[in-house]
Formats: C-alpha cells, structure tokens, sequence
C-alpha cells in the first residue's frame, strides 16, 4: 500500500514531503516488530531445543529401559538402559520383534499383555523372563501404554525394568517360608507326639496353645484360650509337699514375669483321672528378637508312678534294712577288691570283730590259710564274672579260735551288667561240724565193736561145728544146730 501511494505521488509535480517522513515511519515500525518476533521466535526455539535436549537426556539416562513397539511388534526406538538390558546396540534394535527377546514359555504371557493393552487402551503391567542373544535370562518388570506416533499410529511406550534380584529375593523368601513352614509342621508333630503336657501362655496371662496331652488330660477342647488364673482355681493344686499352692506361684505365671523353673514337684486333682496325681513343672519365659518377653512356655511331666515306685523302692529297702539287720544268719555286702562293704550284728558275732574293724578288713584275712589256698581261684573268677559262690571253711576269729561257717553269695550287677559288689549270707556250723566230728568218732568206735562182734560170733560157730564133729564121731547127735551162713 505504501508502494502503491509513492508511484501515485511521483506522478504528482511534487510529492508532499509529510507523507514520506510517515511512509519511513511505518515502515520502520513494521521493521522493528518484524525483528521482536524473530527474537521471540529464537527464544521459543531454544526452549524448545533446550527441552528436547532434556528430554532426550531423559529417556536415554534413565535407569529403566524405554522402548517404542509399534502395533506389529517390532522395536521403533529404544533408550541407553533398554540396549543395554537386552545386550545389543541401540542401532542394531530397530525393526526386531520384540518376542525375538522374550523367554519361550512367556511369549504368551506378552501376547495377553499386548492383547489387553490395545483393547482397553488402558496401562498394562507384567512379569516375565527376557534372553538375551548370549542366552542370559533375567527376570522383567514390563509397563506398557498406548500412543501414537508422528503419522497418527498406534505405538505401546513400554518400560522395562530388571528384577531379577527381586525374583531371587522372593525365591530366598518362599524358601524361607517353606522352610519355616516345614519346620513349624515339624514342631507341631514333635509337640502332638510328646507325652509330656505342652502349654503356651500369652503376655495376657491366657493359654493359646496346648498339645492333645494337656488337652486329654484337662478336658479342654482344641480350639480356644482359658486364663491361666479360670484353670488353677478350678483345679485342686497343691506343692510337692501337699500344701496348697497359691495363684501366684504357678509356674506359666511366674515365667510370665521372667522367672525359669526346672523340675519343681506339684500335685493336682485332675479330671482326665479324677485322682491327685504327681507332677513334674518346667517353665520358661518366650522372649523375641528384642529380648521382649511374648509368653511363657511350660512341660509338665506326669510322676505319679514314679513317685509310687519310689515309695515301694524306699519300702522295700527299709524291710531290706531290717532283714539285713535282723537276720540270724550274718550277712554280708563285699566290693570286687574283697573288703567288706556293711556287715549286720549276727556276723560280727561269728567273727568276734566289730563292724568297723571288719570294715578296714578283707574277706581273705577272716578265712583259713589252708582253705584259702584253695578258695582264691575260685573266689576270684567270681569277682570278675561270676554270680553265685557257695563254700564251706574255716574262719580265724579275733580271739584265734576257728569256726566253721558256710558261704553263699550272690553277684550284684549295675545297670551295664557289670559286676558292683557282692551280697553274702553266712551261717556257723562250727556245732554242726563238732557234733559231726563226735558222729564219725561214735561210727568208727561201733564198727571196731561191730567188727570184734562179729569175729567173736564166728568163732563160736566154728567151735559149735569142731565139737558137733567129735560127737559125730563118738557116735553121738550132734549137740547143736548150725545154719551155713550163719
């Protein structure tokens, strides 16, 4: 337009001077906003240059992998961190299918991913194993949204993480897990079979756990918490020593309170049997990691019988005692060296040595020399492996004088089987040896007497047959009668 009024002045005589200086002036306004914009321009674009540069150094430095797959599967574009997961060059990604990195028997597990994500048009997530061209295989994390490229197509954006370590750590855990789990199996059978009763006390003073023998025994069922305090005062408890024993001194209690107990002796009237039974406690606080005490666990071992068979043991050591003791017969124990171990009064009367004395003596310093020439041999194979001794000796008492005594003996063995010591019951006979001794005399004397009996008898027959002979031959009767044999 400014064009146009200048040729239209120039065909004028003069042009008017005015509207020159506004033509200039027009147009170097126009010039000036003409070269605002261009620096506007410039700014925008170095803005945007600057953020693409950003950008770029985004997608490439970012610690996950970013890839572009288009709608046939194949790799458009893919950042630093995916080139690198998938071992090959970022140039040489381009236009491969993806499946060409994606483990055989997850393929499918991508197809249903890529499936889902075209349908809903929604972000899909996955797991799955990626190979690389070595052959490596690493566990991956696979996020993908749709979008579309520069000419309008749809494109997944797909971010691709490695989480192997993470696989591995959740393998580590189920492992674990397992292995808790196999062992938590373990202790439950190794509870349930335990005959001894099992309890297990919270910090609220409640039993939650109680293996079937406690169970049985107190008629509780199997699922369920009973206070502590509800079970001992509905029972009849007393201590060892049959006082009754207080609420506060049961043992799940006083291990609630960081006590241990071992071994301590209760009697209780249980309903399982309905009679007072013996039993044997051991409690101990249940502590965590931090020390912190989280319950309370306690065995109780039922001794009734033991109790009972401690009590005909300590009967029948005490008739023992009284047999030993009172015995008319001395009796005996000697150790495998040969002294004596306890002796009773009858045979300290044999001997006529005290019980101390014997005590510091050996078997072989009471016995007879010349019997025990020939008692040693025997006595000790005995010592070393036999079980019953028996002899007849004699004994050299504390005042020189000899008694005949006779010996039986018996092997006590441990509980290996090994000989221990011996136990010897010993009789006098010194009588029954002297009235034998006056017997044989009697017998000797009665067969000498028997003996001339008989001669004298003999020689009457001859003389009744010599004198029936004479008469015989005198012509007279024979005067007397004799049998042959007579």
């Amino acid at each position: 337009m400014l064009l146009k009024s200048s040729m239209h002045a120039e065909g004028k005589p003069q042009a008017s001077e005015e509207a020159l200086r506004q033509a200039l002036h027009e147009l170097n306004v126009h010039q000036l906003e003409l070269e605002m914009q261009n620096e506007e321009l410039l700014t925008v674009r170095t803005k945007a240059d600057a953020m693409l540069a950003r950008y770029f150094d985004l997608f490439d430095a970012a610690p996950v992998g970013y890839v572009i797959v288009s709608e046939a599967g194949l790799l458009v574009e893919a950042n630093l961190t995916a080139s690198s997961l998938l071992g090959v060059e970022r140039h040489l990604l381009g236009k491969q299918p993806v499946v060409r990195f994606i483990h055989k028997e997850d393929q499918d597990v991508y197809y249903f991913h890529r499936k889902q994500l075209f349908e809903t048009e929604e972000p899909q997530e996955c797991e799955l194993r990626l190979v690389k061209p070595d052959g490596t295989e690493f566990w991956a994390r696979v996020v993908s949204v749709i979008a579309q490229d520069d000419r309008g197509e749809a494109v997944s954006r797909v971010m691709l993480s490695d989480i192997s370590r993470l696989k591995d750590a959740e393998a580590q855990a189920r492992m674990l897990l397992d292995s808790v789990s196999q062992e938590r199996d373990r202790l439950a059978a190794l509870v349930s079979s335990i005959s001894d009763e099992v309890w297990f006390a919270n910090t609220d003073g409640a039993f939650t756990l109680a293996n079937p023998a406690a169970l049985q025994e107190f008629g509780l069922p199997v699922t369920g918490t009973i206070e502590v305090a509800q079970l001992a005062t509905s029972l009849e408890v007393c201590r060892g020593d049959g006082t009754p024993r207080p609420l506060a001194e049961a043992p799940p209690l006083r291990a609630l309170a960081g006590e241990v107990i071992r071994g301590e002796d209760e009697i209780v009237r249980t309903p399982g049997s309905g009679e007072l039974r013996y039993r044997q406690v051991s409690a101990a606080p249940v502590r965590d990691a931090a020390g912190q005490i989280v319950g309370s666990v306690s065995v109780v071992r039922d001794i009734t019988e033991h109790k009972r068979a401690e009590k005909q043991l300590h009967e029948q050591e005490q008739l023992n005692r009284i047999a030993f003791d009172l015995s008319p017969c001395g009796m005996v124990s000697i150790g495998r060296d040969g002294r004596f171990l306890k002796v009773n009064e009858a045979y300290c009367k044999i001997t006529g040595y005290s019980a101390e004395e014997l005590k510091r003596m050996k078997i072989a310093e009471l016995t007879h020399p010349d019997d025990w020439r020939s008692e040693a041999p025997r006595y000790a194979t005995y010592l070393t492996g036999g079980t019953i001794f028996e002899s007849e000796k004699r004994y050299v008492r504390k005042d020189g004088s000899l008694c005949w005594v006779v010996v039986a003996a018996r092997m006590v063995t441990d509980a290996a089987g090994e000989p221990s010591y011996s136990i010897g019951v010993i009789q006098d006979i010194t009588l029954r040896k002297h009235a034998e001794q006056a017997l044989n005399d009697n017998n000797e004397e009665l067969t000498r007497f028997n003996r001339a009996m008989v001669g004298r008898e003999l020689r009457m027959i001859e003389l009744k047959k010599e004198i029936n002979a004479l008469c015989m031959r005198a012509g007279e009767a024979p005067r007397y009668r004799v049998e042959d044999g007579s």
